[in-house]
């Protein structure tokens, strides 16, 4: 089947240059991530587990003193 998308120059770019490097057309790579992205399973509620879990850090390194401090990312 065929079907029609619209990718900024940008994306298509990388696209080309990934599927030169795995000796595949632009369709049949394109193909491959969609095969791969749709197979890969998630559970459900994964990403409401984020946050839930307490933060063990204290208790695994409390003999190491404090944590270096780090670059805020933005």
């Amino acid at each position: 089947m065929q079907i029609t998308i619209y990718i900024d120059d940008s994306l298509v770019r990388e696209l080309d240059r990934r599927a030169r490097k795995g000796r595949m057309s632009r369709s049949r790579y394109v193909q491959e991530l969609l095969r791969q992205g749709l197979e890969r399973k998630r559970p459900e509620n994964l990403l409401s587990a984020f946050g839930k879990i307490p933060d063990l850090k204290p208790k695994i390194r409390s003999h190491l003193g404090r944590d270096a401090r780090r670059k805020r990312l933005t």
